[in-house]
């Protein structure tokens, strides 16, 4: 960023007003440093069935402000592209904040946490997200994540059905361990694959762009899509909402 100072030279019944007037001026470089953000949520999916658009929303939307935050901080150096290779645990991280920021006073988290059932360690769950809605209606969002770099350009906009289906398998163990434990008992609990899909090969990142084009998508199982960009390079954010309580083989 730079500041400019204009001066002006008016002449007004024989004297001479100067006039001046500091203004900021953006350097092309500052305006590179700039992230991107489109958004797709499924209108008449499990998004709207549990009145989880606000909550996606707003999410999405810090999300963009979080990576920005990074971007001009901590990423500020000449291989800046690598602010969207972040691992699984980073990009839960900032998942995480951004939806602390979005939605301060309806949330409470909780990351990788031990799950045990009633006699033996199950594993880490990645991320656990206590919610209140509009109506003060309180559900319990069990994500299990997953980060990886896009590498086939013709399969970026295939459907995405069997790979969440094995995500939430994952993640569904957790919720099954506990299930009769007080910890879930009678609580409203959906299961939420969410990956981090980094895209920094060349037009791949156009090529994902056309996701969030109008008409109809190949993909019929994604729930939820954010892709956050700059220059060439991206990564997106997508999932699909599962009850907790109904069975993986009707949810396939």
């Amino acid at each position: 960023m730079v500041w400019r100072l204009r001066i002006l030279f008016l002449h007004r019944n024989n004297q001479i007003i100067v006039k001046m007037k500091i203004q900021k001026h953006e350097t092309p470089q500052q305006k590179e440093k700039e992230i991107e953000h489109l958004s797709f949520i499924q209108s008449n999916g499990s998004v709207s069935k549990y009145g989880l658009e606000t909550f996606f929303e707003k999410t999405f939307n810090c999300l963009k402000e979080e990576l920005q935050r990074l971007r001009n901080t901590i990423y500020d150096y000449n291989q800046h592209e690598y602010i969207f290779a972040l691992n699984e645990r980073a990009w839960v991280g900032a998942f995480n904040n951004a939806i602390l920021r979005a939605l301060p006073d309806s949330t409470v988290t909780l990351q990788e946490f031990g799950v045990y059932d009633k006699k033996h360690f199950i594993g880490r769950a990645d991320f656990l997200v206590y919610w209140k809605d509009k109506n003060n209606k309180p559900l319990y969002l069990l994500f299990e994540a997953k980060q990886y770099e896009e590498t086939i350009k013709s399969e970026l906009l295939d459907d995405a059905t069997e790979y969440l289906h094995t995500v939430r398998i994952q993640g569904q163990k957790y919720f099954d361990a506990e299930e009769e434990t007080e910890y879930y008992k009678d609580k409203n609990v959906l299961v939420i694959p969410i990956a981090f899909g980094w895209i920094r090969k060349p037009d791949f990142l156009n090529e994902a762009k056309k996701y969030f084009e109008g008409g109809e998508k190949k993909d019929k199982s994604t729930d939820f899509c954010s892709l956050y960009f700059e220059g060439e390079h991206g990564a997106w954010v997508y999932g699909k909402i599962y009850d907790a309580r109904e069975s993986i083989t009707l949810l396939k």
